[in-house]
Formats: structure tokens, C-alpha cells, sequence
């Protein structure tokens, strides 16, 4: 059975009728294609906002726990530890040991 009718009119009065149907149908999946691609491209830049924000709490917290040690050591009271929530006596890790390191621990 031939899916086209027999004459040329009837041929493009039908394709009319599918390509309107098909149109529909591609014009759904672009639409599914950018929404996807947007949300990449957002989660792309979110990952990369998180990142720069850990980085600069990190930078911060690092300042932090060199003063409040410098602090302890400068008036001999190991108490200060406890009152900042801080392990005493423990090195601060750099930045520089960490550089490489992926993963959200």
C-alpha cells in the first residue's frame, strides 16, 4: 500500500498536513535541547561560583585560625583554643598542599 496519494496535488496537500505534525514535533525537541543546554551551562557556572566561594572561606578561615593561634601562643592561655572551637597545637594545611585535590569532601 503506497503511504502517497496517487496525484501531485493530493502528494503536497498530505506532506502539508505531515510536515505541519513533524515541524511541531522538531520545534518540541529544539525546545528540550536548549532547556538542556542551559541547564548545563547553569550548572556549569554554579560549580564554578561554589568553587571561588569555598576557596575565599577557606583563605578566610586559614587568616582566622592563624590569628586566633598567634593570639594563644602571644598570652600563653590554651583556653583561647577552646573558646574558638579549634584544635590546639595542630599545623594550618596551605592552600599550595590542597592545589589539585577535586572532590566535595
Amino acid at each position: 500500500m503506497a503511504v502517497l496519494p496517487g496525484s501531485l496535488l493530493a502528494q503536497i496537500e498530505f506532506l502539508e498536513q505531515c510536515i505541519a505534525t513533524w515541524a511541531a514535533e522538531v520545534g518540541a525537541a529544539r525546545v528540550a535541547c536548549n532547556a538542556s543546554l542551559v541547564a548545563r551551562i547553569s550548572s556549569r557556572d554554579s560549580t564554578v561560583r561554589f568553587y571561588n566561594a569555598t576557596s575565599t572561606m577557606a583563605a578566610t578561615g586559614r587568616g582566622l585560625i592563624k590569628e586566633i593561634k598567634a593570639f594563644a601562643q602571644s598570652t600563653g592561655d590554651d583556653d583561647v583554643y577552646a573558646d574558638a572551637s579549634i584544635p590546639p597545637h595542630t599545623p594550618i594545611p596551605s592552600a599550595r598542599s590542597r592545589r589539585g585535590s577535586v572532590g566535595l569532601r
